[in-house]
């Protein structure tokens, strides 16, 4: 008999208990507002025993710890004290959001101490399962929690979850452990999605050896045929090696002819070429020799020319000094105008009196004075009160003044016309200067002139053509001269390289006693010419260069042919040795294959037998199983009346355990969901109560002494509430000796023995 005593949890969820908190016998009413942490109790109590609670769902199978830490905490404690028995045990978990969570399992003493049972998250859980006799987490919360949200549990099991669970309460726990034997076995020769069975692994062996053996037949026909094949090619080796002798025997012939052919074209040709060498050589000799002669009768014509370079070299540097005279003279008749120019404009500048007016310098001291005197006087005068003497004084003084205004720009005027003189003067010197200039630069140029037109006159070979161009002026004459002097000279320089080139060309060429050596080689290669003989060629064979290159192509394609019949001869040869060697190796597959044969049939025989022994076992178990479903029934017609007020009566489970319920109005069994939802939840938690009813009185001493009841009075009306309430506190309590409800439904206190208050995680009032 499985009881609770106590449970303490610090951050476990939003429970922060400061001490454990009592279980005691009797219905418990845990009340408190919403996020109280009410249903967090009944996921302690499950952490504490599984290690899983019911939400959030596990992933993977495992909870996560960050989901059942409390918010801004790093670890969350649980301890469970349960008694199974007359013995009591204490389990306590530590969860931390890093590193592994801690958990021991210690069974409490007589006097109170602790006796370790286990220690580690896995161990404490596999031995808390084997002291509540096998119940797994599943198991236990399928039949001792009933929430109102998960009424329908049970029923939305898998089928096969289902039957694991009713074989446990009805102590057909060894049906399931040799069904899972059974099925291990079963997976193991089958194998899964996942890993390959033994039968499969086997059959995979055999599928191998099977290739393995028809590999070995068609080896072995693959040796046999090819030691027929290489046999063939040795008797084409023999044959075709007595057709290239032949055809090598006929090439050899055509080719000693072509040689003998080529070497005669060859001579031939040698001859020719040299004969040809030879004529252009001596016509190369002999133009040569005319160009040498036509240039050297050309350069006669100039051979006075070098008498008069150095006579026409100093008469072209005296045309140039008579270029220079030239401009010397057009700049000082430009300098004697613009001087001249310059004299009779300062001369019209000049009155005629102008010298006699600038040697008379006028007075003005005396002017001054008086004009200085007579103001004075004004003043005094004035001062005194004399103002008619005072005016004629300054009359006067006015007068003066105005004299000496005259006389000072008359005296300006006389300093520039002394000024205007000055540079008349200096212009007079510099137009005579200018005048004798250009009078001695005229008598030079005429004497320049007078030696040049004599002087290339007379000169030899040039002179002629001067007179001739005098007419049109002397420069033209002088640059006739010129252009034609470097003509000549120019023409005769060309005539002088043509002369170094022919002598040059004629040089390179081979002398007269190498050509008459070229003439007896000549000879020589005659007369070898003459003694060359042509090989005689078999009867009806005539040579052709086409004929040698055909007999060639057949002593090569013969050659070839016999390389390529041995390279597949030792191939073939090669491909034996490594047939025999593999033939050798897998010489025992036929027997391999036979074995392993038998080993399929054998494991083929087991696979059917497990079969066999699971359908029988399944047989068994559910004949057992169908015993629960008249006493499930039976439990469903005193506890659903109960909680529908008599209006619901009976009902029934199909094979599928589908609930099945007696309408009065229609007057026959109707599925759940045809009902309103509230009717529905009171069917599910009759049927869910039926089935702990039915079923935990056939576990071994271990039966939980407890259920969990979360929200069972959510979806009803005050009517049936009550008789939810009086079913849970007379007829329940005869089955259970702890009865807990969850709910925050009011006015339920003065029907239960024991009220666990909560605010906030905390344990606020117990009574």
């Amino acid at each position: 008999m499985v009881k609770l005593l106590s449970l303490y949890a610090y951050n476990f969820k939003k429970l922060r208990f400061d001490e454990p908190l009592r279980f005691s016998d009797g219905v418990t009413l845990i009340s408190g507002l919403n996020e109280a942490g009410k249903s967090s109790i009944l996921d302690a109590i499950l952490y504490a025993l599984y290690a899983r609670v019911i939400r959030p769902p596990p992933e993977k199978g495992k909870t996560r710890n960050e989901d059942i830490i409390a918010y801004g905490a790093s670890k969350a404690t649980v301890v469970l004290e349960f008694a199974v028995g007359d013995k009591r045990y204490r389990v306590s978990r530590e969860i931390k959001r890093s590193g592994k969570p801690r958990a021991n399992l210690d069974e409490i003493l007589a006097d109170n101490s602790l006796k370790p049972l286990a220690v580690g998250q896995e161990k404490v859980t596999e031995q808390i399962e084997a002291i509540l006799g096998g119940i797994t987490f599943n198991e236990l919360v399928s039949s001792t929690v009933v929430a109102q949200k998960e009424l329908n549990k049970l029923i939305e099991l898998r089928k096969e979850d289902r039957k694991k669970i009713i074989n446990v309460f009805l102590n057909l726990e060894s049906f399931n452990i040799v069904l899972e034997n059974l099925e291990e076995q079963k997976r193991e020769l089958e194998g899964t999605k996942e890993r390959p069975g033994r039968l499969r692994v086997e059959k995979e062996k055999l599928e191998s050896l099977r290739e393995e053996l028809e590999e070995y037949l068609k080896k072995k026909k693959e040796r046999e045929d090819l030691v027929e094949e290489r046999m063939k090619l040795l008797k084409n080796i023999e044959k075709t090696e007595a057709e290239y002798a032949e055809a090598e025997k006929l090439y050899k012939m055509l080719q000693e002819y072509d040689e003998f052919l080529n070497r005669r074209q060859k001579l031939e040709l040698e001859i020719e070429g040299k004969r040809k060498q030879l004529e252009t050589l001596r016509k190369q000799r002999e133009t040569l020799l005319k160009n040498i002669e036509n240039t050297e009768s050309d350069m006669h014509r100039y051979r006075d020319l070098h008498l008069v370079e150095k006579e026409l070299e100093s008469l072209s540097k005296e045309y140039q000094q008579l270029v220079t005279l030239e401009h010397q003279i057009g700049e000082a008749r430009e300098a004697e105008t613009r001087l001249g120019i310059q004299v009779r404009s300062l001369e019209q500048q000049l009155p005629p009196s102008a010298k006699a007016t600038a040697l008379r310098r006028p007075s003005i001291r005396p002017f001054a004075a008086g004009a200085a005197a007579s103001i004075i006087i004004a003043f005094i005068l004035l001062f005194i009160g004399s103002v008619l003497p005072a005016l004629l004084f300054l009359a006067a003084g006015v007068v003066f003044l105005i004299i000496v205004f005259q006389r000072v720009s008359r005296l300006s005027r006389m300093m520039v016309l002394q000024e205007t003189l000055a540079r008349l003067e200096q212009a007079r010197e510099m137009h005579a200067t200018a005048r004798a200039t250009l009078r001695n630069l005229i008598q030079n140029h005429s004497v320049k002139t007078s030696y040049l037109k004599n002087a290339f006159s007379s000169l030899p070979r040039y002179g002629e053509l001067f007179q001739q161009k005098l007419v049109e002026g002397l420069p033209k004459a002088v640059e006739a001269v010129l252009q034609q002097a470097e003509k000549d000279r120019q023409e005769l320089n060309d005539l002088k390289s043509k002369l170094d080139a022919y002598r040059e060309q004629l040089k390179n060429l081979p002398a007269e006693h190498e050509l008459n050596q070229v003439e007896s080689e000549i000879h020589s290669l005659g007369e070898q010419l003459e003694g060359v003989r042509l090989p005689t060629l078999s009867p009806g064979l005539e040579f052709s260069r086409d004929v040698l290159e055909e007999a060639r192509k057949r002593v090569q394609q013969l050659a070839e042919n016999i390389q390529a019949y041995r390279t597949r001869t030792e191939l073939l040869s090669q491909l034996v040795l490594e047939l025999e060697e593999w033939l050798r190796a897998h010489g025992d597959v036929e027997q391999r294959y036979s074995e392993q044969l038998a080993v399929v049939a054998n494991l083929e025989r087991e696979l059917a037998v497990v079969r066999k022994a699971v359908e029988a076992i399944q047989a068994t178990a559910e004949a057992l199983r169908n015993r629960v479903k008249p006493l499930v029934a039976a439990h469903m017609g005193i506890i659903l009346p109960a909680l529908t007020n008599n209006r619901y009566k009976a009902a029934i489970l199909d094979d599928d355990y589908r609930l099945q319920v007696w309408d009065p109005d229609a007057g026959q069994y109707r599925v759940k969901e045809v009902f309103s939802g509230g009717t529905e939840d009171q069917m599910l938690l009759a049927m869910r109560l039926a089935f702990a009813l039915a079923l935990l009185p056939e576990a071994k001493g271990q039966k939980p002494e407890f259920v969990f009841l979360d929200e069972p009075l959510g979806s009803s009306d005050e009517v049936r509430r009550s008789g939810i309430i009086e079913y849970i506190a007379i007829d329940l309590a005869k089955k259970f000796s702890q009865i807990f409800i969850i709910s925050h439904v009011g006015g339920l206190e003065e029907h239960v023995n024991h009220i666990i208050r909560l605010h906030e995680g905390k344990v606020v009032e117990t009574v």
